[in-house]
């Protein structure tokens, strides 16, 4: 067992689907953000990103609702510098 990595260093490579909250509901959206900051893996925001509220740095560590993929379409960069200051992952798509 001292050769397998700890479970807390394996999760760290999760990441969930870029899902928009279009496709899903609000509310499953950020529990999955939520859910994937607790223990310490990303989510991706999909095509339709997350709402600027979610944005916040101050928020709670146990409660945290930003993903930490932002998904960008090119056409849109006009809050191209907002998402990228929230973001540990930028994906860019056309």
């Amino acid at each position: 067992m001292d050769q397998v990595e700890p479970a807390s260093e394996i999760v760290k490579r999760f990441v969930t689907g870029a899902m928009s909250f279009g496709s899903i509901s609000w509310e499953a959206h950020t529990t999955l953000a939520i859910a994937m900051n607790r223990i310490g893996a990303k989510s991706n925001t999909g095509e339709g990103g997350e709402k600027p509220e979610r944005y916040a740095s101050n928020q709670d560590a146990n409660n945290n609702l930003r993903s930490a993929i932002k998904q960008v379409l090119v056409p849109k960069l006009t809050f191209f510098r907002c998402i990228c200051l929230t973001a540990q992952e930028v994906c860019c798509i056309s």
